[in-house]
C-alpha cells in the first residue's frame, strides 16, 4: 500500500512541479524522486529493517507539504504584483539575462584549481605511503585508515587545499554544458576528488562532486537553451553521453572506495535475494543498506526521544567548529550518533538535523523557508542569469539532493567551496562575464 501511494504521490508531484516551473529539473521533482526511491528501497525489505513509526510517516508527509507550500508562496506572491513577468515570459524572453562568458578563461580557471586539488590529493597519498610503507600497504590498511578518520585521526595533509577541486569542478561543469562533450577539463577535477576519496576511504566528497556536476550542467544548459540559436544548444546525443559518462565515473569510483575499504558484509536480517548479490561490485548488501536505511534511522531517532545539541549545532556545524577552536562554544561531534536498524548507521535525513537543532517547529519551518528561498533564487536565475545566481541556486539544489542523507551544510566542504567560489567570481567578474545588450 505504501509503495503504491508513495509512487502515485511522487508522480503527481513531478507532473505538477513541471507545470509550475515549466522545467522537469526543479527542486520539488528532485526531492520527490530521491525520497520516493529511498522509501521504495526500504519498503521492499531486502533487509528486515525495524518498522517506521506512524509519527515518522506524519512528519515526512508534512515536511513534503512544507516544501510545496514554500514554492507556492513565491508564485502566489509574484501573482499579486502584475508588473512582474510571468514564469512563461521569463523562460521565453531572450532579450535579457544573456551572458557572454569568456569560455577560454573559464577553462583556464577550471584547470588551475583542478590541478591544485590534484596536488592536495597526491600530497595526501605521499603522507599515507610514508606512514604505511607503500601503495599496497595503504590498500591493506584501508579499513584502519577509515576508522582513524572517523575517530578524528589522520596523517598530515595540506589543510583545505582539496576544496580547489570543487572550485575547478564548478567551472568545468559550465564548460562541459557549453561544449556538450566530455573533455580533459571535465575529468581533471574528478581525478583529484576521487584520489582524495581513496586516500580518506570516504565516499561523501565523491557523491557531492557528482551531484554538483549534474546540477550545474542542467541549470546552465537551461540557460543556453533559452536564447536565439536554440539548435546550437539543444540537448544532444553528445550531452547525454557526457551525463552517462559522469554517472559511470561516479558509480565506479564509489564502488572502488567500497572495495578498497574491504569491509565484511554480514548484514543481519538480509534476505536470501540480497545475499545472492553480495559479491557483485556495484549492487551489494552494503549499497542497498546505504540507500534504504535512512528513514529507519529517522524513526529510531524519534523513538529514542531525539537529541539536544546546541541550537543549530548540526545545520551550522562548520561555524561551531571554528568557534570551538577559540573556546567560544564546546566542540561538537563531527559524525552524528548511530542507531540500530538492524545494523548500526547514522544517516537519518536532514529532518533529524532540523529537529535536533530547532525542535518540532524546525521540521516544518526550515523546509518551508528552504523551498521558498530556492524558488525565489530560481526566479532570480532566470531573470538575471548571473554566475552568482547560478552558484547560489546550484548549491541550494545540492541541499535538496542530500536531504535524504543529512543536512549537507554540516559538511565544511559545502560551505568552504561556496564561499571560495563567491570570492573568485567577485574578483574575476569583469573578465569572466559581461551582459549583451540588444
Amino acid at each position: 500500500m505504501i509503495v503504491l501511494l508513495t509512487s502515485f504521490v511522487a508522480l503527481i508531484s513531478i507532473i505538477l512541479s513541471f507545470h509550475l516551473f515549466k522545467k522537469w529539473f526543479n527542486h520539488i521533482s528532485i526531492f520527490s524522486v530521491s525520497w520516493t526511491l529511498f522509501i521504495l528501497l526500504y519498503e521492499i525489505q531486502l533487509i528486515r529493517f525495524t518498522p517506521i513509526s506512524g509519527e515518522t510517516w506524519i512528519i515526512v508527509v508534512f515536511t513534503f507539504l512544507s516544501i510545496w507550500l514554500g514554492a507556492i508562496t513565491v508564485f502566489v506572491g509574484r501573482s499579486c504584483f502584475p508588473s512582474l513577468p510571468s514564469n512563461e515570459k521569463i523562460l521565453l524572453d531572450t532579450s535579457t539575462g544573456n551572458l557572454n562568458i569568456n569560455y577560454p578563461l573559464v577553462s583556464k580557471i577550471a584547470i588551475f584549481f583542478s590541478l591544485l586539488g590534484l596536488i592536495a590529493a597526491i600530497y595526501h597519498w605521499i603522507a599515507l605511503i610514508n606512514e604505511y610503507g607503500s601503495i599496497a600497504g595503504v590498500f591493506i590498511k584501508a579499513n584502519l585508515i577509515y576508522r582513524k578518520r572517523i575517530s578524528g585521526e589522520s596523517v598530515s595533509t595540506i589543510p583545505y587545499l582539496f576544496v580547489a577541486s570543487y572550485i575547478g569542478l564548478f567551472f568545468s561543469s559550465i564548460l562541459t554544458a557549453y561544449q556538450k562533450k566530455i573533455s580533459i577539463v571535465t575529468i581533471l577535477p574528478f581525478l583529484g576528488i576521487i584520489l582524495k576519496g581513496m586516500a580518506t576511504v570516504g565516499r561523501g566528497g565523491i557523491f557531492l562532486a557528482f551531484l554538483q556536476f549534474v546540477i550545474i550542467f542542467f541549470l546552465y544548459r537551461h540557460h543556453l537553451n533559452s536564447f536565439e540559436n536554440k539548435a546550437r544548444f539543444n540537448f544532444s546525443r553528445a550531452g547525454l553521453i557526457s551525463i552517462i559518462s559522469i554517472i559511470i565515473l561516479g558509480v565506479g569510483s564509489l564502488t572502488l572506495i567500497k572495495e578498497i575499504r574491504g569491509s565484511i558484509e554480514n548484514y543481519e536480517g538480509a534476505s536470501r535475494s540480497l545475499r545472492k548479490i553480495e559479491n557483485l561490485p556495484v549492487i551489494s548488501p552494503q549499497v542497498y543498506f546505504y540507500f534504504s536505511s535512512n528513514i529507519a534511522v529517522l524513526s529510531k531517532y524519534f523513538e529514542a526521544g531525539g537529541e539536544d545539541p546546541p541550537i543549530g549545532a548540526n545545520t551550522l556545524l562548520p561555524i561551531y567548529n571554528v568557534l570551538s577552536k577559540f573556546n567560544f562554544v564546546p566542540k561538537q561531534d563531527v559524525y552524528p550518533k548511530g542507531y540500530y536498524v538492524p545494523m548500526w548507521t547514522n544517516a537519518g535525513t536532514f529532518l533529524r538535523d532540523f529537529h535536533a537543532d530547532f525542535g518540532y517547529l524546525g521540521l516544518y519551518l526550515i523546509p518551508y523557508l528552504l523551498s521558498l528561498t530556492i524558488t525565489y533564487c530560481w526566479f532570480k536565475y532566470y531573470t538575471n542569469r548571473s554566475l552568482y545566481n547560478l552558484l547560489l541556486l546550484s548549491y541550494l539544489y545540492i541541499i535538496i539532493s542530500f536531504s535524504i542523507f543529512y543536512m549537507v551544510t554540516r559538511a565544511a566542504l559545502w560551505i568552504m567551496s561556496l564561499l571560495a567560489l563567491f570570492i573568485i567570481i567577485s574578483v574575476l567578474k569583469n573578465k569572466l562575464i559581461s551582459k549583451l545588450h540588444s
